[in-house]
């Protein structure tokens, strides 16, 4: 029934997200082909792995959404946001990710808890959210404010937020009834649709810088087209977002 009714009043927004969604699943599936000298082991591999990641974490929560499960999709869009943060830092500075990698490894080797913490704390340091998101717009105030603010709005979800959870809540302040079902929840669904598309968008953003790098040039013109045509797409995504009434 919720499905129903979010298709009804969002169809366009719903289609659209849709065929750019399943573009960059058959990207992902496409990787290894793609790319000369790939190897899950090398950088082409670890960024396969993120960029697949996210794509397979939108699609879940594209499928929660449609439910009515408004919060959880956006909760898994905030892990999303980190990881496609992380995917485009490394296409832009592929040689960090072997320190990336040996960092994990030292880590998982550690049996001591205290060393293991510092180890965390040390890495969280240099490859945490925060960290990457000042990497990526250093330079940029206005990008990194911008950044921080959406980070921050999805955290508001993840971390337990009564103003927030509109979709635990029915009534004003003072007058709240707690519901346990889905229902269709207009904002809520705004607040998804301006995140995913977001998330979408950055972690295409791989796909591009590839493409810059001429990695792709091999695979002619028809192909770059395709990913001209679909960046193209995600813009007017973004820019055209359905405005809450």
């Amino acid at each position: 029934m919720i499905q129903g009714i979010t298709k009804k009043v969002f169809s366009n927004e719903l289609n659209n997200f849709e065929k750019l969604l399943n573009t960059a699943m058959n990207l992902s599936k496409q990787f290894p082909i793609l790319i000369k000298n790939y190897m899950i082991s090398n950088a082409h591999g670890t960024l396969h792995f993120l960029f697949s990641r996210n794509i397979r974490l939108i699609q879940q929560s594209y499928k929660l959404v449609k439910e009515g499960y408004y919060t959880e999709a956006i909760i898994i869009i905030r892990s999303v946001m980190e990881g496609a943060l992380l995917a485009r830092y490394f296409a832009k500075n592929p040689l960090k990710l072997k320190e990336w990698h040996e960092s994990q490894e030292e880590i998982s080797r550690e049996l001591d808890p205290k060393t293991k913490w510092d180890l965390r704390r040390k890495r969280e340091s240099k490859y945490g959210p925060e960290t990457i998101r000042k990497e990526i717009a250093a330079g940029n105030e206005k990008l990194q404010k911008d950044i921080r603010d959406v980070y921050s709005a999805l955290s508001d979800f993840t971390h337990p937020s009564i103003l927030k959870e509109g979709d635990f809540l029915k009534g004003r302040p003072g007058n709240y009834s707690i519901v346990i079902e889905p229902y269709f929840h207009k904002g809520l669904f705004l607040d998804w649709f301006k995140a995913a598309s977001l998330a979408l968008s950055t972690n295409m953003k791989v796909i591009e810088i590839y493409w810059k790098n001429k990695v792709f040039e091999h695979l002619g013109k028809s192909f770059i087209f395709e990913i001209d045509e679909m960046a193209k797409q995600i813009l007017e995504l973004m820019n055209c977002l359905p405005k809450d009434q």
